[in-house]
């Protein structure tokens, strides 16, 4: 796992051990190295990396994923998220193992819903275009590769739910985008699909997305009603997100998933109730606290 430490890669992991798969990850923290952790920076050249142990297969979770940090360093980020995955890649590649890259959403502009599998890429960030350019050579390797593409990771800790969170608690009011939405999964999810897709060796591009498109003032509205308080608080603006680099942010997120149900029994999970159950967890989460 190339980035046992984040958000997925960190539940993926231990998704697979649980399943009795023998799992190793890497890891950008030292004090976290170990027989299973492995030490691997992207940002350093690829003459300094480790040997990596013999493995059946490889997942590449490892990116800059803000938008706002890929648009001002375009070449810093370039390196991450595009040519750091395609020199590993090609490396496993070349001894056989199974390399699965996750991907985005954000290959796409966000101006049809349920994008399908063979779309052609139409990305408006430097995020989505480093991401486009190393799916391609990914793809176009000479080994066994897939894709995984996902739309919003969403979980307790998402930042803008940790703020809105800390806000209602001190009665004050949230601001939330009518203009801006998403189609939220969780890390669990993306878990299930990476082992799908490891496990049957499936290669070519697949999805994971949540089942409709969903305004953040519908998330705002949820966490109100979970925490019981006043609705009030609740500002809802227009204009799109600041730090998207285009004139409005996300309409249409969502990816199509017939391929996964039909491939792996695995439907598009309910947009709604993931945000319903993140959000109570926040809650729980903050009155145990």
């Amino acid at each position: 796992m190339i980035g046992a430490d984040g958000q997925v890669g960190s539940v993926a992991l231990r998704d697979l051990a649980e399943r009795g798969c023998k799992v190793v990850g890497t890891t950008r923290r030292a004090a976290t190295v170990g027989d299973d952790r492995l030490f691997l920076d992207f940002s350093l050249p690829p003459g300094e990396w480790p040997d990596l142990p013999a493995v059946d297969a490889a997942v590449i979770c490892t990116a800059m994923t803000r938008i706002d940090e890929c648009e001002d360093d375009p070449d810093g980020s370039a390196v991450v998220n595009l040519h750091a995955p395609v020199e590993l890649a090609s490396r496993l590649c070349e001894r056989g193992v199974f390399v699965l890259f996750l991907s985005t959403t954000g290959v796409f502009d966000f101006t049809r819903p349920y994008r399908r599998h063979d779309d052609p890429p139409s990305p408006v960030s430097a995020y989505g275009r480093q991401k486009a350019e190393a799916e391609a050579r990914i793809l176009e390797l000479e080994g066994k590769t897939a894709v995984l593409r996902l739309t919003k990771i969403m979980g307790p800790d998402m930042p803008i739910l940790r703020t809105w969170h800390a806000n209602l608690v001190a009665g004050e009011k949230i601001t939330s985008y009518e203009d801006a939405f998403i189609a939220p999964i969780t890390a669990a999810f993306v878990a299930l699909m990476i082992h799908a897709i490891i496990s049957g060796g499936a290669e070519g591009v697949f999805h994971a997305s949540g089942d409709e498109d969903v305004p953040y003032t519908v998330l705002a509205e949820q966490l109100v009603r979970a925490m019981d308080a006043d609705a009030t608080l609740i500002t809802t603006v227009e204009g799109g997100l600041p730090h998207y680099p285009i004139a409005n942010a996300p309409r249409y997120t969502t990816l199509d998933m017939s391929r996964e149900e039909k491939m792996f029994g695995i439907p598009a999970p309910s947009s709604l109730a993931t945000m319903a159950e993140t959000v109570e967890a926040l809650v729980r989460g903050g009155q145990a606290a």
